[in-house]
């Protein structure tokens, strides 16, 4: 029994001395683990006192040996004490720790540190020491804080940016498609742009937000969120009736983010723009003038239709200016003086920034014609625009025009010697026929009363035709002085009431004959523009003529009246009288010319004559109309009506 008890003993104390070997080994590998450790490691008394330090807490506080750690105050190393008491308290009540503190380092610079502490106890919850860790995050806070700043500094470039600007990602159905996408966040003008504001769009899908079957754009936006890049785009928005210019890339993989303007008004302008150059473009192209337009290099960019209607040549013929130059002017010391003239009044003004002139040149056009061609040219938008005017006509006109002047000269010349002998011609009329007559009637008149009692009674009726013959002849050569008389008389023109004139000649020719039944028509009133003398002599005249050619009629309608001929009055004179052949319409007013016999209707032939004359003086027109035994209808305008 001895013997086992000492071999029982002997098999325990080797027991006892293999574990507390292997607890020196495990804690050998602890210290060493601790020791090597990346981390910083220490320890404390329960008072705080640093006991132990691992090389990676004398690194990371800037110490060289611990014996500058050992038994100071775990406090002494860090940057706020109340921060020192939180840990303290914690560890008090809890038994451990973690947090960030600031630390400070041996030579004062203070860096941000992640701190684990636990208490170590017994088994009876006595306290034996402190353990700590501590990871230096100094790096990271201040990535942090560079990131945290550059996401303010992002933020508020994109809340300030000019133009809206969103962020997106996209949204995928079950079999991995892009269908949708979803918006995460927008910036002040994208409310400004769309009128949708954050809380409205944020975290909404695009076919809800903008009422669509489909989401907007997705076929281009899509590959972009999924494999990067940049996209630019001009559209037109149906949802928000706008037009955006849009910027698209991929801010990360799945995402794409839209940076935007709304150019609805650029585009609204652009295309009042485009419409105005169009209808600028029409009015050249229809021009009823000539129109060239050249750029700075003289090269030809329009020639209007009229253009190649009066010239013939089309921008194939004369693609430029140089060309031009070489075909209208195919004489070459002519050419130099055109090409010398555009320098001057053209090119050189352009340069100078001062009004350009315009001239007028001989064109030769492409089917060999000339053209007499006035050149106005002036300078829109840097370029040439040349007007031509064909004048070759206008320059043959005035040639004639100075030619029919020329005549005119001469003629009035003419007509003023005609005048002279006009004059003279009444003179003689005035004086060397009428003392004959005078004589002969006299001496037939001195016959009668002296030898009446003598003669027969055929020789009283000689004398009696003596008599007549003459006064009848003193009655044309008074017509014929008053006819020539009405060339010199000036126009006296004026607002005449040809109603009124026509009613007192009427009333006057009643009481030449009052037994006469006659019937005058005509309105209330009848105005016209010109000399009322001459035109009382017209409408006595013409009244007249009808008052005596329906002398034979039982009852008598004459008629005054007007009508429009062409735009222009027409005033007339109808009666229901002799009428006469309208083969002799013409011959109607040929002074001294009657239609009708002397016998038959008393008169000198005159009558019609002044009045046509009368009418020709008022720049007008008279003509006549008529029937045998059908009546007559006399015509008349004035130019100023």
């Amino acid at each position: 029994m001895g013997q086992n008890n000492r071999e029982k003993h002997s098999k325990l104390k080797v027991t006892a001395q293999t574990g507390r070997e292997k607890t020196e080994v495990a804690l050998r590998i602890r210290d060493a683990a601790i020791a090597a450790a990346i981390n910083a490691v220490a320890f404390s008394d329960p008072n705080g006192l640093l006991t132990y330090v691992n090389p990676s807490f004398l690194k990371m506080w800037g110490y060289r040996d611990d014996n500058e750690v050992l038994g100071r105050s775990a406090a002494s190393f860090w940057h706020t004490t109340e921060n020192i008491r939180q840990v303290r308290d914690a560890l008090r009540y809890d038994g451990c720790w973690n947090g960030e503190l600031v630390a400070v380092r041996s030579d004062g610079t203070l860096f941000n540190v992640v701190l684990s502490a636990a208490v170590i106890a017994d088994d009876d919850g006595t306290p034996l020491c402190l353990m700590a860790s501590f990871v230096e995050v100094t790096e990271r806070r201040e990535a942090e804080a560079a990131l945290a700043y550059r996401e303010r500094q992002y933020r508020s470039l994109v809340d300030a940016m000019f133009e809206g600007v969103a962020i997106h990602e996209l949204v995928f159905d079950e079999t991995g498609n892009a269908v949708d996408y979803r918006i995460l966040d927008t910036n002040p003008a994208y409310e400004k742009y769309t009128g949708l504001t954050k809380d409205q769009s944020q975290g909404k899908l695009a076919t809800d937000l903008y009422g669509t079957a489909k989401a907007p754009y997705l076929d281009i936006f899509a590959p972009i969120a999924q494999a990067g890049g940049h996209y630019e785009f001009e559209t037109y928005f149906p949802p928000m009736d706008k037009h955006f210019r849009i910027s698209v890339f991929s801010p990360n993989h799945g995402q794409f983010a839209t940076i935007f303007i709304d150019i609805t008004h650029s585009k609204q302008h652009e295309e009042a723009l485009r419409q105005s150059e169009e209808k600028f473009r029409q009015l050249l192209e229809h021009s009823p003038v000539a129109i060239c337009i050249s750029n700075t290099n003289g090269d030809i960019e329009l020639l209007n239709n009229r253009f190649i209607e009066v010239f013939g040549y089309t921008r194939a013929d004369i693609p430029d200016l140089a060309t031009w130059f070489l075909r209208a002017y195919p004489d070459p010391s002519y050419r130099k003086v055109v090409m010398d003239t555009w320098e001057t009044t053209v090119q050189r003004p352009r340069q100078e920034e001062k009004p350009v002139g315009h001239d007028e040149y001989r064109v030769i056009c492409k089917d060999g014609r000339e053209c007499i061609t006035e050149f106005i040219t002036s300078i829109i938008d840097g370029k040439n625009l040349v007007i031509m005017n064909d004048v070759t006509e206008r320059k043959m006109a005035l040639q004639q025009i100075e030619y029919l002047n020329t005549a005119l000269a001469a003629r009035a010349a003419e007509l003023e010697s005609s005048n002279r002998e006009l004059d003279s011609f009444s003179h003689t009329i005035s004086h060397d026929l009428r003392t004959p007559l005078t004589n002969i009637s006299g001496y037939a008149q001195l016959m009668q009363e002296m030898y009446g009692d003598r003669l027969d009674d055929q020789a009283i009726d000689f004398l009696r035709e003596i008599a007549g013959a003459t006064e009848r002849m003193e009655t044309m050569i008074e017509s014929l002085l008053k006819f020539s008389a009405l060339s010199r008389q000036p126009l006296q023109k004026v607002r005449v009431d040809l109603n009124a004139i026509a009613a007192n000649v009427i009333t006057e020719l009643q009481l030449t004959a009052p037994q006469r039944r006659v019937q005058f028509i005509a309105p209330d009133r009848i105005q016209a523009q010109g000399d009322p003398t001459l035109l009382r002599i017209v409408m006595a005249n013409l009244l007249g003529n009808a008052w005596k050619y329906t002398a034979k009629r039982e009852s008598t309608v004459i008629r005054f009246g007007i009508t429009e001929l062409d735009g222009r009055k027409v005033y007339y004179v109808r009666d229901n009288g002799v009428g006469f052949d309208k083969k002799l319409a013409d011959k109607i007013f040929t002074p001294f010319h009657r239609l009708h016999k002397a016998e038959d209707f008393q008169g000198t032939g005159i009558g019609l004559a002044t009045a046509q004359r009368i009418i020709h003086r008022h720049g007008g027109e008279i003509w006549a109309e008529g029937e045998v035994d059908k009546g007559a209808t006399f015509y008349f305008t004035l130019a100023d009506d």
